[in-house]
């Protein structure tokens, strides 16, 4: 289970992430000159916890997933694709700070297809 100060730590890695690797991106320019991705990834997660209540899903797990969906955009700049780029980072990361692996198994998927 994630607490708030994990989470808080995998907001803080893909926002840093993106900085990093997706410098010249990290603006949606070509359709929103205002929002960055990481913000777009925030906001997801947010909303996408709020719904995993109301509906019954795992908001764990939504959560993280919602969080992650974009990272793989800052490495494979095409649309398509990015969501396998974006699974092995995320999967890379919860391993890195021992996130339970019965979650990384829903969580890795579910950004796969993103």
């Amino acid at each position: 289970m994630v607490n708030n100060m994990d989470y808080e730590q995998m907001v803080e890695f893909v926002k840093d992430y993106f900085e990093s690797h997706d410098a010249l991106g990290t603006q949606l320019t070509y359709r929103y000159p205002f929002r960055r991705r990481f913000d777009h990834c925030l906001r997801c997660s947010i909303w996408a916890h709020r719904i995993a209540v109301t509906e019954g899903a795992d908001p764990e797990i939504i959560r993280i997933s919602a969080l992650f969906h974009d990272i793989g955009k800052s490495v494979d700049f095409a649309t398509e694709g990015h969501g396998q780029v974006g699974a092995k980072i995320c999967s890379d990361h919860l391993s890195s700070i021992s996130y339970d692996q019965h979650g990384t198994l829903f969580v890795h998927p579910s950004i796969e297809s993103a």
